[in-house]
């Protein structure tokens, strides 16, 4: 054994390490579990403060669309024509479409930019202006898709599946899509596609999950809700669907993006 490797605490040439050596490879690995529990604190939080923005954006100002007056005011209040009830229903799910296209566009746009100030927070907001910025195109775009979609393909559903069914579906496939967009964005702050694709299916995951859940849930706590809308109606319910949505995906996603940013370095 050399003085040198003595001194600086490195392995010895049997292989053994001195005290110096354990205890320096112990700090390190505590104040990389320590960054990485504060990391997912951090994008857990953007999260939760994202949905409640979202929530009370959408009780002050949603629903941005209505059917039309005109159209109201041509409906008699007994024995309709079918041909006015078909033109109204047809408005009707027109107008359901644009709420929650822009309801979604809203949450999206929300997450991504609170989840993006904490990445860019990370690498420097200098050398990050370009992902973050597409990063909240990312979940805007993500968002406005999946309130399009899932609203769409709800009312087909009620047509062929059962009520609860297209509930799950319609929650399912909203925070599904939302969650891979915000996921892919904040993936954009990583270094290689790998973690990028771990990143996507890590907010695709924690939104499939938190609308199944959600809708099953919702529907013994808030019965009668207008389940068969994506933004709930009442004001709790509105509450629990962005807030939880929203900080679940920042959660899950907070957690794989730190996994190997934040892995113990070999000395």
């Amino acid at each position: 054994m050399t003085s040198e490797e003595t001194s600086t605490g490195g392995p010895l040439p049997d292989g053994q390490t001195t005290p110096a050596y354990e205890t320096s490879r112990s700090a390190v690995g505590e104040q990389a579990t320590s960054r990485r529990q504060a990391g997912i604190l951090a994008m857990s939080v953007a999260g939760l403060l994202a949905g409640a923005v979202g929530w009370l954006i959408l009780d002050q100002t949603f629903p941005y669309f209505r059917v039309s007056q005109e159209l109201l005011q041509r409906i008699p209040m007994s024995f309709p024509p079918a041909e006015l009830l078909a033109e109204y229903s047809a408005e009707k799910r027109a107008v359901d479409v644009k709420n929650a296209t822009a309801a979604g566009l809203l949450l999206g746009t929300l997450a991504a930019a609170a989840f993006a100030v904490v990445q860019g927070g990370v690498r420097g907001y200098r050398r990050s202006c370009l992902p973050m910025s597409i990063c909240v195109a990312c979940g805007g775009v993500a968002g406005a898709a999946a309130g399009f979609a899932s609203q769409a393909w709800m009312h087909h559903l009620l047509t062929t599946a059962e009520p609860m069914t297209a509930v799950v579906v319609l929650q399912t496939a909203f925070w599904a899509i939302a969650g891979a967009g915000v996921g892919a964005g904040v993936g954009l702050f990583s270094d290689s596609a790998r973690r990028w694709g771990d990143l996507l299916g890590q907010g695709l995951l924690a939104g499939g999950m938190f609308g199944l859940v959600y809708a099953v849930a919702a529907a013994f706590a808030f019965p009668g809700d207008h389940a068969e809308l994506l933004v709930p109606a009442s004001l709790a319910n509105r509450a629990a669907w962005a807030v939880a949505g929203t900080t679940l995906i920042g959660l899950l996603v907070g957690a794989a993006s730190d996994r190997r940013r934040n892995r113990p370095q070999a000395s």
